[in-house]
């Protein structure tokens, strides 16, 4: 299944799901406050953004279960401005979307796993992506550093 009918499909199956743009101006803090994207459990999809084309540069996931079940109580909005490797994330789009002259990054995000009624694990939804991405392209999206 290529990836964005697999997008499709998660926009039909996850009733809860949005997206916003970050441009260079912003900060992520502030837009995802904005966008009201909460702090439940499941993924993200970040592309880039250019005059020409859009294109997937991370898949990720928020939100990982233990052995007893419990979770760690990191949700998108948390994950979203929380820090990518050891520096803070308002400073690594901005430089990333300066570096690669960005129009911005587009994201967009899905709440996976919220009751018994809605139980995917944001491991799953995030690897199911991930394999549709690399059946497409023969790689990973360009900031995913492993699989």
């Amino acid at each position: 299944m290529s990836i964005s009918k697999l997008l499709d499909d998660f926009r039909t199956k996850y009733e809860r799901h949005g997206e916003f743009t970050l441009t260079p101006e912003l900060t992520i803090s502030t837009v995802v406050k904005e966008s009201k994207v909460p702090n439940e459990f499941g993924i993200y999809v970040i592309s880039s953004l250019t005059p020409l084309k859009s294109e997937i540069v991370y898949v990720g996931k928020a939100g990982t279960v233990m052995v007893d079940g419990q979770w760690k109580r990191q949700g998108l909005s948390k994950r979203l401005t929380n820090k990518q490797g050891k520096e803070n994330r308002n400073k690594f789009f901005r430089n990333y979307i300066l570096e690669e002259n960005l129009i911005g990054l587009r994201f967009e995000w899905f709440v996976t796993f919220r009751s018994e009624s809605l139980k995917v694990l944001p491991l799953l939804a995030e690897a199911q992506l991930i394999q549709a991405f690399f059946n497409e392209h023969h790689r990973l999206p360009k900031l995913n550093a492993s699989a």
